[in-house]
């Protein structure tokens, strides 16, 4: 049985404008795609392997095995500029074998950067949606977050990257920017996945323009299929990566509070992570901030 790995379906969310509508139409005619009329419809138009309607409404419909390719190389940069997927990007295909790449830490000031990827299809898929896997961010029980990373654990392909906080501070301290530390670490995450399951359609959380994404990326992340949604742990193999990275992020802030006999607070810079940073130092010199805390944070400032 031959694998089905496209997303043959889009709609965009949000209806186009009239100037955007005029741009595609004039797009399209430059790519020598066909006409034609149809009820309702502003654009009706086909080029080998893709169709696009947009309706009177705006509403635009891609369709076709190119409809990821029309989107990420024409739509989105030339057209729209802001890609934004539906929740049921995946409806029409929503088992099909993909990686999905997530973080956890990222708006932490205390303990590690963590991103995870899953891969998954078909019965895998079938068993987290029965598990319950969802958002982590919608799972308030850490009990659960564990339990329900045994599960996807013991059905899918799955890597973890944990970025702690010492080697985030050296990271930071060279490239300047938060998001270019997430890129390396999805990019770490997505190449292992690749070379563990060959599967080429990856599907991250957008936290940075593609660029960042794409640059970090080696050879087996370049041949890939990369997809980057905005809310993508509305997709389940994504949502099962949140866990997994939900997972390990507490399993280390945990042994961290062990080791310093302290508990950590989660969060960026709420009064209790402000008071549990004084508590910190009261305790500790304040050079060893950095072993526990993404020090680059407005919260430490005024402390070190």
């Amino acid at each position: 049985m031959t694998e089905k790995r496209t997303v043959n379906t889009y709609t965009h969310t949000k209806p186009l404008s009239p100037g955007e509508t005029e741009k595609l139409k004039a797009i399209l005619t430059e790519k020598n795609f066909i006409f034609s009329p149809k009820p309702y419809t502003v654009i009706n138009a086909k080029n080998e392997g893709v169709s696009v309607s947009v309706y009177s409404s705006g509403k635009i419909v891609v369709q076709g095995k190119k409809t990821v390719d029309f989107v990420e190389f024409i739509l989105e940069p030339l057209v729209i500029k802001e890609l934004s997927f539906s929740t049921a990007f995946f409806s029409d295909n929503d088992m099909a074998k993909r990686i999905g790449s997530d973080e956890s830490g990222k708006g932490d000031f205390f303990g590690p950067l963590v991103v995870s990827g899953v891969c998954a299809y078909g019965e895998e898929i079938a068993e987290m949606a029965k598990a319950g896997v969802r958002d982590s961010k919608k799972i308030n029980s850490e009990a659960k977050i564990h339990a329900l990373e045994k599960i996807i654990a013991g059905n899918s392909a799955t890597e973890t990257v944990s970025i702690s906080p010492k080697r985030f501070n050296q990271m930071y301290m060279s490239m300047k920017n938060m998001n270019k530390v997430l890129a390396w670490a999805h990019a770490c995450v997505i190449e292992n996945l690749i070379k563990q399951t060959g599967c080429k359609l990856v599907v991250v959380d957008k936290f940075a323009p593609k660029a960042t994404l794409l640059q970090m990326l080696k050879e087996h992340g370049r041949k890939a299929k990369i997809i980057q949604r905005t809310k993508a742990e509305s997709d389940i193999v994504v949502a099962a990566a949140s866990i997994c990275a939900r997972a390990a992020y507490l399993r280390e802030m945990k042994s961290m509070g062990d080791k310093y006999g302290m508990i950590f607070p989660k969060g960026g810079g709420s009064d209790k992570v402000t008071g549990a940073l004084k508590m910190f130092l009261l305790k500790y010199d304040k050079n060893e901030l950095e072993n526990v805390a993404k020090i680059n944070f407005k919260t430490s400032d005024g402390f070190l």
